[in-house]
């Protein structure tokens, strides 16, 4: 009877343990020459100007060009964006950025887990960006009133300025890829530091995701960025585009949810949703991510 009793307890407490233990390790599992494509929709809203509401989409198609212990470089060739509203391809502000990444081909740089580090063509990149940003911020202010001009180039150059443009190139692949290297538990949620783009000027700055673990591969994020840092944004942009101006209120609230995909070690989707409140006015905005091919599926 003891016996019994003693292997019934010893089941019970292996079974616990072997139930108890799932770990999910996100890693991209890369040969030299694997490729994949990734489907990116963009919808944007904003509460007190629908006009500027839109919804894009575009095909990202991207190569293995090299990988190792190190790391791996991809090509990453962003494809032309498809607007749903034909309103927006004649806005000259989303006709340019448009313009500036059609077939953009970034070389984009990983580390051993995935995670992105740099472009490896950074300079070549910021060059064509700003080519093409100076092009639209002539366009612009040349249509504006003459009393308005100097408050609407400095709004326009503030959304296009170097960092700002690089970043917005690279926010897509950062935001596919920014689970990568995670090791996470389902009874543990982990938490991670980041550089992501600021909410209102787009200049890289530090946020955090808290990562959790909701069952198998499915994972869900919340960021959290430095509400002084996004501010402080707010308040610079406001002095210069409209001096005496009062300064609202900014509020972020960002998060999303990921599947992974094991044999590519790719996500197979990201739904991802950020809301802006300044003041009375909140914009919307909602990346949806899909692995629509592989060579490793």
């Amino acid at each position: 009877m003891a016996a019994r009793i003693f292997l019934a307890i010893l089941f019970t407490v292996l079974s616990a343990l072997s139930g108890s233990a799932q770990t999910l390790s996100v890693k991209p599992h890369f040969t030299v020459g694997d490729t994949f494509t990734v489907e990116i929709s963009h919808v944007r809203s904003n509460s007190t100007r629908p006009e500027s509401n839109a919804k894009a989409r575009n095909l990202n198609q991207v190569r293995v060009v090299e990988t190792g212990p190190t790391g791996s470089l991809l090509e990453w060739v962003e494809g032309p964006v498809d607007y749903d509203d034909p309103a927006q391809v004649g806005n000259p502000v989303v006709a340019g950025a448009s313009k500036a990444l059609d077939n953009l081909r970034l070389m984009v740089k990983l580390n051993a887990r995935g995670e992105f580090t740099e472009l490896q063509n950074e300079a070549v990149v910021s060059k064509q960006l700003l080519d093409v940003a100076e092009k639209v911020v002539k366009s612009v202010t040349a249509e504006a009133p003459a009393d308005q001009r100097a408050g609407l180039e400095v709004v326009v150059r503030q959304m296009m300025q170097p960092a700002a443009l690089l970043s917005s190139a690279t926010r897509d692949i950062q935001m596919y890829f920014s689970l990568h290297g995670v090791e996470i538990e389902a009874a543990k949620p982990v938490e991670t530091t980041v550089h992501l783009p600021n909410p209102i000027s787009g200049t890289p700055i530090q946020a955090k995701l808290r990562i959790r673990l909701e069952s198998a591969n499915n994972l869900t994020v919340q960021t959290i960025f430095n509400a002084s840092e996004v501010q402080a944004a707010m308040t610079e942009l406001i002095s210069k585009a409209a001096p005496g101006s009062p300064v609202p209120t900014v509020e972020v609230q960002d998060g999303g949810k990921y599947v992974y995909a094991p044999a590519p070690g790719l996500m197979q989707s990201v739904t991802y949703t950020r809301k802006v409140k300044a003041g009375p006015q909140i914009r919307t905005d909602e990346w949806q991510m899909t692995l629509v091919k592989s060579s490793n599926l």
